[in-house]
């Protein structure tokens, strides 16, 4: 007999800290999410908190919970309401319980300029906090970059962990095909690009940024980690990412996303409120190179499903019974992409 608490016997222990009786709440699933098992908690009915079952694997040591419920919690404690509330967290069973949200994701239909500007707003809002006592305990961001050169590492060694597939199923072989004779002559090309328009303007690669220059980064930040409410209002979720970093590096996020594709213009615009909050001269000029590379992350990170850790965490999320059409809807995602930015490259 398994000595292993379930999944339930762990639920009534978290609700009896907070004072609820687990027979008063029902749960349901809610299907979707990419890492981590959510489901909805309904008291008379009526959906209260967010259930979050993380992750956790011997080849996957990030700390998903205490880095998304601390995060959430600094932000909530000072005084951000455009988020979930937290309410409970129990680090050996991985599970955080937080505030329900009504609300439901953007399409790329539905986008529109005041969803971007609520975006940045909550972005600058944020690192208004940032001089907080409270928020030199942040962690570092996931991948953060302090320098330019770590904007081009990032993704050199996002594109060498790709090359680590070896599945010899067909659509793994179109995905190794994909990288080998598109994604990296690209990238390789880009990088060179790159560089040398940061000598042209005289900005040094290896530099670190101040501790002025950094920002509070949700980090996977978007509108796939974005639900609109009934008042119209943007609320932002999953932070398991977040923490101190280069604010060129979620801003080329949000902006390179390939969910919803946003107009470059809004890039620019945004970029200019950025440069002017974090007063610095060279922000827009390195986020204005480095943004075609934050296109090649993105190719990179949607191939991610053809590694096995990763695929392992997305079947734990979304119980997913066919790994080949994972991989089959993904490789087709990144296609489109790619052709839509890099066509003119062949």
């Amino acid at each position: 007999m398994s000595n292993s608490i379930s999944f339930d016997d762990q639920l009534i222990s978290i609700f009896d800290s907070i004072g609820i009786n687990r027979q008063d709440v029902s749960i349901n699933r809610i299907e979707g999410g990419k890492n981590n098992r959510t489901f909805a908690a309904l008291i008379d009915k009526k959906p209260q908190f967010l259930i979050k079952h993380y992750f956790k694997d011997p080849q996957d040591n990030r700390d998903r919970l205490g880095i998304e419920f601390s995060f959430i919690s600094f932000m909530w404690y000072n005084g951000i309401r455009t988020i979930p509330k937290p309410i409970a967290c129990d680090n050996k069973s991985g599970i955080g319980i937080y505030s329900f949200i009504e609300g439901k994701h953007i399409n790329q239909e539905e986008l529109k300029k005041d969803h971007i500007h609520q975006a940045v707003k909550f972005f600058l809002h944020l690192n208004t906090k940032r001089n907080n006592n409270d928020a030199y305990l942040l962690p570092i961001a996931s991948d953060a970059c302090f320098s330019i050169c770590d904007h081009l590492m990032n993704v050199e060694k996002r594109i060498n962990r790709l090359n680590r597939i070896n599945d010899d199923d067909s659509i793994s072989k179109q995905a190794i095909n994909l990288i080998q004779n598109r994604i990296y002559p690209t990238w390789k090309n880009l990088k060179k690009k790159c560089i040398k328009q940061f000598e042209k303007e005289n900005i040094n690669i290896f530099q670190l940024l101040q501790f002025n220059e950094c920002c509070l980064s949700p980090s996977d930040f978007g509108f796939h980690n974005a639900l609109v409410t009934n008042e119209k209002q943007l609320v932002f979720i999953d932070f398991e990412y977040a923490g101190w970093d280069d604010p060129i590096k979620p801003l080329c996020d949000f902006f390179s996303h390939p969910d919803i594709q946003i107009p470059y213009k809004f890039f620019i615009k945004s970029l200019r409120s950025i440069s002017s909050y974090f007063c610095s001269e060279k922000l827009g000029a390195v986020a204005e190179i480095l943004y075609p590379v934050y296109k090649i992350k993105w190719c990179c990170i949607m191939l991610n499903e053809f590694m096995p850790i990763d695929i392992k965490r997305r079947c734990f999320a979304q119980s997913c019974k066919s790994k080949y059409r994972i991989k089959e809807k993904q490789l087709t995602k990144i296609n489109h992409y790619f052709e839509k930015y890099f066509q003119d490259e062949f």
